[in-house]
């Protein structure tokens, strides 16, 4: 039972720092598209790198969401 636990606080530590990360991207990407323009190398790669962020956040909130809704033998 204490091995769920632990599973579950991970799982709910690396979702919120991969929710921070997410944050600070967008900030980052704001202000260079901002500066720069939205066609600039640097937004552009920091896009590509956000939507990949973006992506793992969904899957695992999907997989994590789907573990919860099936039953776990006691």
């Amino acid at each position: 039972m204490n091995n769920r636990k632990e599973i579950r606080s991970l799982n709910l530590r690396n979702e919120l720092n991969l929710k921070e990360s997410i944050e600070a991207y967008r900030l980052i990407m704001y202000k260079l598209a901002k500066k720069n323009g939205l066609s600039d190398s640097h937004v552009i790669k920091i896009s590509q790198q956000l939507d990949k962020k973006i992506n793992m956040f969904q899957k695992n909130h999907v997989d994590s969401t789907f573990v919860k809704s099936k039953k776990l033998p006691s």
